[in-house]
């Protein structure tokens, strides 16, 4: 009812999958009814049984109640939940759509705030938000926004380049985190590169995590790229880990492979990655909304050193 079948995530649309994840609690799901009548939701995802971390997304309302508390109800029973932190992760995340502000509006009012930390250009297919007035096709840029639970353990985190320091440590700063970030250079000493991919193919849309860097690191992540590109992915996002320090030369060639910084990932309290976007398409900035001063200034920056060398 709120997005028709528009929604790229198709688990919502199969009670059998749904069930499942429901049974494993891999998947939370609070519901608002009105009388027999199932009006709103919302979903907090878990990526495994350990739930380090979860997600926290697929907010819907019937779009007849779209003016009523239901909203509210929503953002009070997402706050009750993440404040009670009932599996004691480490964080929580989420994907805040671009097209508007709203559900960057709802999640910046959840206990002391989610905060933004990258912004992924053309992530995925816009869906169609029945009853909202928006441009339709193409796709929407993905604002990736975190709720710390505690403070980050790293100390340290190397950078490829100074040109992002500025906008890296506004990002940290903003979660009253206080991390050193250093520019200091040093070639890997292990011969080869480990990734993991993770398709949404629905999506089209692809995540390179960079386990670790090793000599070899610029091919394999190149064919790895050209590998879900040629499989129909059309935004492919790359992590990369900042625990130790990185190639002189790696802003320069992830800029060769079109290779964009958006801002920073979390695995872990003590994993904070780089992230980088490329992107298939055009992207048409005037189109990206955000609700936050710090959001927007990264979003600046993205645009500043988009299609640009270094």
């Amino acid at each position: 009812m709120t997005y028709r079948y528009s929604y790229v995530f198709p688990d919502f649309y199969d009670r059998g999958l749904l069930k499942k994840y429901i049974d494993e609690k891999l998947y939370d799901i609070m519901l608002i009814d009105y009388g027999r009548k199932v009006i709103g939701a919302y979903a907090v995802k878990y990526p495994d049984a350990r739930h380090g971390s979860g997600e926290v997304g697929a907010a819907m309302v019937a779009p007849e109640y779209r003016g009523s508390d239901a909203i509210g109800m929503i953002i009070q029973a997402v706050d009750t939940y993440v404040r009670t932190n009932p599996y004691h992760c480490e964080f929580f995340t989420s994907s805040a759509v671009t097209t508007h502000v709203r559900s960057q509006k709802s999640l910046a009012k959840v206990c002391n705030g989610f905060k933004p930390f990258s912004l992924f250009l053309n992530m995925v297919p816009k869906p169609e938000f029945i009853g909202i007035e928006h441009q339709s096709g193409g796709r929407e840029s993905g604002l990736f926004v975190y709720h710390l639970n505690r403070k980050l353990k790293m100390r340290k985190a190397y950078i490829t380049t100074v040109t992002h320091l500025e906008i890296i440590h506004e990002l940290i700063a903003y979660t009253e985190n206080d991390v050193e970030i250093l520019t200091d250079f040093s070639e890997p000493e292990n011969p080869q590169t480990q990734v993991a991919v993770k398709r949404v193919a629905q999506a089209q849309f692809a995540t390179i995590t960079v386990e670790s860097i090793g000599r070899d690191w610029f091919s394999v992540l190149s064919k790895k790229i050209f590998t879900e590109i040629a499989s129909g992915m059309e935004c492919v996002n790359v992590t990369i880990p900042t625990s130790s320090p990185l190639p002189s030369d790696m802003e320069k060639l992830l800029t060769d492979l079109n290779l964009v910084f958006c801002g920073l990932s979390l695995r872990s309290l003590s994993n904070l990655d780089l992230a980088y976007c490329l992107t298939t398409r055009p992207v048409d900035f005037s189109l990206i909304k955000l609700y936050e001063p710090v959001a927007q200034k990264l979003l600046m920056h993205i645009e500043q050193n988009y299609g640009s060398p270094e």
